[in-house]
């Protein structure tokens, strides 16, 4: 007999009063990832919304993830769910997420939701869906650039960018995206990364046109939010989860 939801949420919820490193196995639980992802009614997205936002909470990034603590957000991530970050009346979730300086000031980046994000990357414009897709995300910390792979049925779109730590918010990368490639089953190679110089040029030549934050990083799990109020949950293991 397969445990109800409801009651999943309510163990993985509570279990999060023992500390985040107890909050942080439970979230890659099987069943408990698939109770995360799958969609349900708004009282189940909102015991999920109390998971995430407990590990982000209780342990959250350092203000030093970008700077002197790089190591842990370097290397390679792998995605496994992204979600809007926006889940209702704020009244009812007083302590959700809310972005500081979302425009980054003179920089101006687009901070419109992101409609329909369940299962789907986007990257100043370019949306793809990444449903049962290998979508990884390699952040070189001492070159200070991100770079996502998306790995489709006829090839891979890679984007990527340089970034910078952002002023005001410690843990968020400022990215100024400037690659946009598509492989073509590994032998034709497409590049339009000059789309990002056109859309720089409307904004007064200013390059930056996205950022990440990072709220929460352990040795297996990252959860981060976009400027569009994207949440995104990686694991440095692409079978961490299998649901």
């Amino acid at each position: 007999m397969e445990v109800p939801y409801e009651l999943i949420a309510f163990w993985s919820i509570s279990s999060c009063s023992y500390g985040y490193s107890h909050a942080s196995s439970h979230l890659l639980d099987d069943s408990v990832f698939r109770y995360l992802t799958l969609p349900h009614t708004h009282a189940i997205h909102a015991h999920a919304h109390a998971l995430r936002r407990k590990l982000e909470t209780t342990a959250p990034a350092p203000d030093t993830i970008l700077t002197t603590d790089a190591d842990q957000i370097d290397g390679t991530w792998y995605l496994q769910y992204t979600s809007p970050s926006d889940i209702g009346d704020p009244n009812q979730f007083p302590d959700a997420w809310k972005p500081v300086n979302a425009a980054e000031g003179d920089s101006n980046i687009e901070t419109k939701a992101f409609q329909e994000s369940q299962g789907a990357v986007s990257a100043q414009g370019i949306k793809v869906e990444t449903a049962n897709r290998v979508v990884k995300q390699i952040i070189n910390a001492p070159r200070a650039r991100v770079t996502n792979e998306i790995s489709l049925d006829w090839g891979d779109i890679v984007v990527g960018g340089s970034f910078r730590k952002s002023e005001t918010v410690p843990y968020r990368a400022v990215v100024s995206f400037d690659q946009a490639d598509i492989f073509v089953a590994s032998k034709f190679k497409i590049s339009f990364g000059w789309l990002f110089s056109i859309i720089a040029a409307t904004k007064g030549g200013n390059k930056e046109n996205g950022w990440l934050e990072t709220t929460f990083i352990d040795e297996d799990i990252r959860i981060g939010r976009g400027n569009k109020g994207t949440l995104f949950l990686l694991t440095r293991d692409p079978t961490a989860v299998t649901p």
